[in-house]
């Protein structure tokens, strides 16, 4: 759903990313950790906390399910009960990029393939999903509790013969209302421009105020409109707000050799869809490493219930 984007180089720009070496979390005392489970049918795994319930499907090879503890709680993630649904698999996407490199669709290893294999050790899951070939390096997701947090990480191993980007990006309902923050500076005065959507990449300053986006003191808050628009704005912990709570899209940590800033650094992001395929998608980009180099990415999910 996600179009084209524009490739640029330049300096990351108020980064919450840092380029350090990560190491995975211990399993904490008193952690539960991932079982197995069963998810409209697929096989899968279950982590539920005293915040949140987790599901990763085997088949789908994603994360699926993010909300409240509570059994029976909303899914804030969008849920597509089959894998033939026009929406596709839904949850936790990853793809290598820029995007420009591929265009659209996404290579089937990345978007409609079941992990390749799993390994699971107490409270880490990961995911090796298949080689989609054409120079793409393989990469791993992983999932592990982090204090009162989720952690996504996708590890790239080293090998393949592009520099790549790691694109995550979380497919919530369409009643989704995304809050960001804006750093208006003398190149970009909103703080924020388009790389996508209906009316296609508009990098130039002076962008006109997108449909569904709302100005508001420090920031914006984005919702579907009746066009689909895709915004960049500088890396950050971005909130969506899907029913009663707070969903929280933390940018982490990266580990590689950047070779480049993508979007002008601008590595916080959110796709809105039009009504014929009602989804928002919010994401966070890591820095584009130098080909063949190994690389690992995380961000981080976290709910709090609304005030």
């Amino acid at each position: 759903m996600n179009l084209p984007l524009t490739v640029l180089g330049g300096l990351v720009l108020a980064s919450c990313v840092a380029h350090v070496a990560v190491r995975a979390a211990a399993p904490e005392a008193g952690t539960e950790a991932w079982s197995p489970t069963t998810w409209h049918g697929e096989r899968a795994y279950e982590l539920v906390t005293a915040q949140w319930r987790a599901i990763v499907s085997v088949e789908r090879g994603r994360l699926v399910h993010f909300g409240p503890a509570a059994a029976g709680a909303r899914n804030l993630m969008l849920e597509t009960p089959t894998r033939e649904d026009r929406m596709g698999w839904s949850g936790h996407r990853v793809w290598l990029g820029p995007q420009a490199l591929w265009g659209w669709p996404p290579p089937a290893a990345w978007e409609f393939s079941a992990a390749e294999s799993v390994k699971l050790s107490g409270n880490r899951l990961e995911l090796l999903m298949p080689d989609a070939g054409d120079g793409y390096p393989r990469f791993t997701r992983i999932y592990e509790p982090a204090g009162e947090r989720l952690a996504c990480r996708v590890a790239v191993v080293a090998g393949g013969t592009r520099a790549v980007q790691v694109i995550q990006i979380l497919q919530t309902p369409p009643d989704t209302k995304v809050e960001l923050r804006t750093a208006p500076s003398a190149k970009w005065p909103r703080g924020y421009f388009r790389v996508g959507g209906a009316v296609g990449p508009n990098m130039q300053p002076d962008l006109p105020l997108p449909a569904g986006v709302e100005e508001v003191a420090g920031g914006v808050v984005v919702s579907i409109a009746g066009k689909s628009d895709k915004l960049a704005f500088p890396p950050q912990t971005l909130v969506a707000r899907v029913g009663g709570y707070r969903l929280a899209l933390e940018c982490g940590e990266s580990r590689g050799p950047e070779e480049a800033a993508p979007d002008d650094g601008f590595y916080t992001q959110v796709y809105i869809g039009e009504p014929r395929a009602p989804v928002v998608e919010i994401e966070q980009f890591s820095p584009q490493w130098r080909a063949g180099a190994a690389g690992e990415f995380s961000m981080y999910l976290s709910l709090t219930a609304a005030p």
